[in-house]
């Protein structure tokens, strides 16, 4: 009997390596973690104890999470790298001749080697927050991936310490043979799904809820992209690191500030063998989200977001008085003749006269880009430069000012609000700015509130070069300024114009 249990004993010693007989099956790791905060290790929630943490020794990755009100969640990826002493004493005196007790130690208890005594685990990107209701929606613009050669890159890290705190020591850079330039990528998916999760991308008024008071538009570019990886027995621990140019434009797509922001994602895993899209797509989207919050926290963008009380104190104009004409507008073809094509640097948009004198009306978009003057065609082909006297971002509104009297103006005397179905007529340059002025019939269709007004519904046919022109009757009378179209699925043509009475009470013009 005594011999058997001797026996087994020997047997149980010669095959268990000293680091599985005498190691624990559980370490105790120091964590640096916020008040507050919860931590979970695969996925199981786990107490923490004076910044302690438990792990089990077991060879596997281990998942840690950490979570809180303030921060998005981290998510680290944890091994054992250190060697544990007990596994080299394993290999003393047989392990060299006799390798089971060490394999053991290695494969079959994972106790051959030990967690990092302390990890510095933060999680410091604050979640995104929702837009307030005081705040301007954010659209796309433009969503791109331009990759150099050099900005697309692999680096595999030797050690787990290198990987975890991106030590640059031995590690080996795989760059791209080439480089990379994509447009209406699923970056564009992943950054709308942002929006609309935290309320700045609003579809449910697209129609008339855009303006200048109300919205900004962004570019998008990924301009770096890395990913660092370390191998782990058959497991691949990865990371992105990616770097977006964010462009700021105002309604009107001028750009108004740039910023480049470098952030790297959460850790996720892969097998030796393959990296499946899914976990590849989750790492993408999760570095996108937490570059979109550094963005959406910087002071600039928090400045563009609100409303712009400046702007608005800035479009209290004086009044300013139009010189009457006996010579006025009485008919359509007085109408046409009336009309301004207004050149700008991207294009061409169409005006009216309202006074003897050459004062104009357009749409600030028209002459965005051209706030320090350009030049406009007269309805017989003459061209004279005009200079912007006023301008309302706020609703869309330009004056001009061009050094030509004795022109024939628009009627302002006893203006009326149009009914609903009354035939009505748009007058503009929807091509080419050489082909002049075309008239396009249509009734008045409804009203529909926007801001503090309503804006003129018509299903009368405008083109982007009818923008600025006149809204007349039969006889001449002008309604209204043409300032947008809505196109779409099951939508068929509507158009919309600003008030006449709305764009003088803008600019406070008094009509002698």
């Amino acid at each position: 009997m005594k011999s058997i249990v001797f026996i087994s004993v020997l047997v149980l010693f010669l095959c268990t390596g000293c680091a599985s007989v005498f190691t624990s099956n559980t370490q105790e790791i120091i964590v640096n973690v916020k008040k507050n905060s919860k931590v979970y290790v695969d996925g199981n929630q786990k107490s923490i104890q004076d910044n302690k943490l438990t792990l089990e020794r077991d060879g596997k990755v281990k998942r840690i999470e950490i979570r809180n009100d303030e921060n998005m969640d981290e998510h680290y990826m944890v091994v054992q790298d250190v060697t544990n002493p007990w596994y080299v004493v394993s290999w003393v005196p047989f392990g060299y001749f006799y390798a089971i007790p060490p394999l053991i130690d290695l494969y079959s208890t994972g106790k051959a080697f030990n967690y990092r005594d302390s990890l510095l685990l933060s999680n410091s990107v604050p979640k995104i927050k929702e837009k307030e209701i005081y705040e301007k929606s954010i659209f796309l613009n433009k969503v791109e991936v331009i990759l150099p050669k050099d900005s697309l890159v692999l680096i595999d890290f030797p050690r787990y310490k290198s990987f975890l705190y991106s030590l640059d020591k031995g590690v080996y850079k795989i760059e791209a043979n080439k480089g990379v330039s994509l447009a209406n990528t699923k970056y564009s998916n992943s950054l709308n799904k942002i929006l609309l999760k935290n309320k700045y991308l609003d579809n449910s008024n697209r129609a008339l809820g855009e303006s200048y008071s109300k919205n900004i538009s962004i570019n998008s570019t990924i301009i770096k992209l890395c990913m660092n990886r370390f191998k782990y027995r058959r497991d691949y621990l990865f990371q992105l690191e990616v770097g977006i140019k964010w462009e700021v434009l105002d309604f009107y797509k001028k750009p108004i500030s740039t910023d480049v922001i470098y952030v790297k994602s959460n850790h996720f895993t892969s097998k030796e063998s393959t990296m499946s899209f899914l976990e590849f797509d989750n790492a993408v989207e999760n570095v996108i989200e937490r570059n979109f919050s550094k963005f959406i926290y910087l002071e600039s963008t928090q400045e563009f977001l609100k409303n712009d009380t400046a702007q608005v104190e800035s479009e209290k104009f004086s009044e300013l008085q139009m010189i009457s004409s006996f010579n006025k507008v009485k008919s359509l073809t007085n109408a046409v003749e009336a009309c301004v094509t207004v050149k700008s640097a991207d294009g061409h948009g169409s005006g009216f006269v309202i006074s003897q004198d050459g004062y104009v009306i357009t749409n600030y978009h028209v002459i965005a880009n051209s706030i320090a003057g350009g030049e406009l065609f007269l309805n017989n082909g003459e061209i004279i430069p005009y200079e912007v006297v006023r301008v309302s971002k706020i609703h869309d509104l330009a004056l001009l000012k061009i050094n030509k009297n004795n022109l024939v103006p628009f009627d302002f005397s006893d203006l009326e609000k149009p009914v609903i179905s009354e035939s009505i007529y748009c007058i503009g340059t929807p091509n080419a700015e050489n082909l002049g002025q075309t008239i396009s019939r249509g009734i008045v269709s409804g009203y529909r509130k926007f801001q503090d007004y309503e804006l003129i519904q018509t299903d009368a046919s405008v083109s982007p070069g009818n923008s600025g022109g006149p809204l007349v009757t039969k006889k001449g009378k002008v309604l209204g300024v043409v300032t947008s179209k809505l196109v779409g699925f099951g939508i068929e043509g509507l158009s919309f114009c600003i008030p006449i009475t709305k764009a003088i009470e803008v600019f406070n013009l008094k009509f002698l």
